[in-house]
């Protein structure tokens, strides 16, 4: 029985080459389209400074000031004394935002602990960073957002100011990176 399956299967083979049947595997190709879409920069301008405004150093304890963003209201807490002065220019940061309309960005703050200002050899803490983009609701730390169409928008930046116990008066200056990049 074997040998008739391979015989049976030989003649097969014969005949299907005589009939010039191949089983060689033919090549076949097609097109396919290329596409590249350049968008536009992003632009990120900072236009007014973030401003802890005037402050009485508490004379016992340590207080807190955060300044909101969107709205730059200022409040003071912790256990010290100490006051908030009207009339200091007290404001959020703010940035003008523009980019590709309706792609997501990238919002990256300073970490805690990165920050100081400085009036001589006289040093503040400032942590705690958050954000809101258009309007919107705050954030706190890093996040990201969809640029809104018909930009520039406004990027706004509040954060929170540590004042020791008999903080040395003076004014104190610093600066802070705010890094935005397409996701």
């Amino acid at each position: 029985m074997t040998k008739r399956i391979l015989l049976t299967t030989g003649l097969a083979v014969l005949a299907l080459g005589a009939l010039g049947i191949s089983h060689q595997a033919r090549a076949v190709s097609d097109t396919g389209d290329i596409e590249a879409t350049i968008v536009q920069p992003i632009t990120f301008t900072a236009v007014d400074t973030l401003d802890f405004g005037n402050i009485a150093a508490p004379t016992a304890g340590t207080n807190t000031v955060v300044i909101a963003p969107n709205t730059g209201a200022r409040t003071l807490a912790g256990g010290g004394d100490g006051l908030l002065i009207a009339g200091g220019g007290e404001q959020d940061g703010t940035f003008n935002l523009d980019g590709e309309d309706t792609l997501t960005v990238d919002i990256d703050v300073p970490a805690d602990g990165t920050v100081t200002v400085t009036s001589g050899a006289n040093t503040m803490n400032v942590d705690v960073f958050t954000w809101a983009y258009d309007g919107g609701g705050a954030t706190t730390g890093d996040g990201s957002v969809a640029l809104a169409v018909g930009g520039p928008d406004v990027l706004s930046v509040g954060a929170t100011l540590s004042v020791g116990t008999a903080q040395a008066a003076g004014t104190y200056t610093g600066t802070y990176t705010v890094d935005v990049t397409y996701q």
